[in-house]
């Protein structure tokens, strides 16, 4: 799993120089908390779950939750759990990593023509211009 931090809009950067080499930072402190939040996914998904959020029609949804103890691991209610792939597998991780941890679980995107992208998200910071992809109402269901 791997974190990302996702900034909307025009980002605040610097050029510094340092022993005559110069870095570009970003000016954390000019940009307003609510265009902040934090992913988790699969580490090969990040390009993916960036260019989702982009697309128009891009629908933030829930993966059903899995039945009984925290750590099973035969979820049934879901067909993505079972994708022998790197969707299966970061559905699963994300749904199983957050108990006993500090992040959420269980989502994922769902693009009218793309990918499906499983992801986490840290409560904070959270920005409420991401809200559509921090508080999904939806349940995936696979025949919709």
């Amino acid at each position: 799993m791997q974190d990302v931090v996702v900034i909307k809009g025009l980002i605040p950067i610097e050029n510094i120089t340092l022993n005559n080499q110069t870095y570009y930072v970003i000016v954390a402190d000019g940009i307003k908390s609510e265009y902040i939040a934090e992913f988790y996914t699969s580490k090969e998904l990040i390009p993916d779950l960036v260019n989702a959020m982009n697309t128009p029609g891009t629908i933030a949804e829930l993966l059903p939750k899995l039945p009984g103890n925290a750590t099973s691991l035969l979820p049934v209610n879901s067909i993505i759990f079972y994708w022998p792939n790197e969707t299966g597998t970061a559905a699963l991780e994300t749904e199983l990593y957050q108990y006993g941890s500090d992040f959420i679980g269980g989502y994922l995107l769902k693009q009218p023509h793309g990918p499906i992208i499983p992801y986490g998200i840290i409560p904070r910071p959270s920005g409420l211009a991401f809200l559509k992809f921090t508080a999904p109402k939806q349940v995936y269901n696979p025949y919709s």
